[in-house]
């Protein structure tokens, strides 16, 4: 089950280009300006929001492994609620733009989904079928 946590924002936008994070890290001048739907590891923090390819990127500090999540006016406090878990966002992605200190490998910024795709130690999976 997937949580919609940002406000007028249940319309889902068929142009938005499915694009696997690991491609974003890997070629982010091939989606410089497109709007994207993508998946990771979502950590909020003070000069530190961003969506990481895996939850061992984050602990490890491998930033380099991540995008950086613009939201002008800082995170709702429903998307706050999702730090820690593996997440759907979908923006638009600059491959210039690289977050705090430059550290990350771009941004996604104008964020109009942010929901819920699975919990750490509690993945969603498809129940095989008998």
């Amino acid at each position: 089950m997937l949580l919609l946590v940002s406000p007028g924002a249940a319309e889902v936008r068929h142009d938005a280009k499915n694009v696997p994070l690991l491609r974003l890290i890997a070629a982010p001048e091939q989606f410089d300006g497109v709007l994207i739907r993508t998946i990771g590891f979502l950590w909020l923090e003070f000069e530190g929001d961003a969506l990481y390819l895996h939850k061992e990127d984050y602990e490890n500090a491998i930033i380099k492994q991540s995008v950086w999540l613009d939201f002008p006016s800082g995170p709702s406090a429903e998307q706050r609620a999702l730090r820690g878990n593996y997440v759907l966002v979908e923006g638009v992605f600059i491959a210039g733009r690289s977050g705090h200190l430059g550290m990350h490998t771009g941004t996604i910024e104008k964020i109009n989904r942010l929901e819920l795709w699975s919990r750490p130690g509690k993945p969603w999976r498809l129940v095989p079928r008998n």
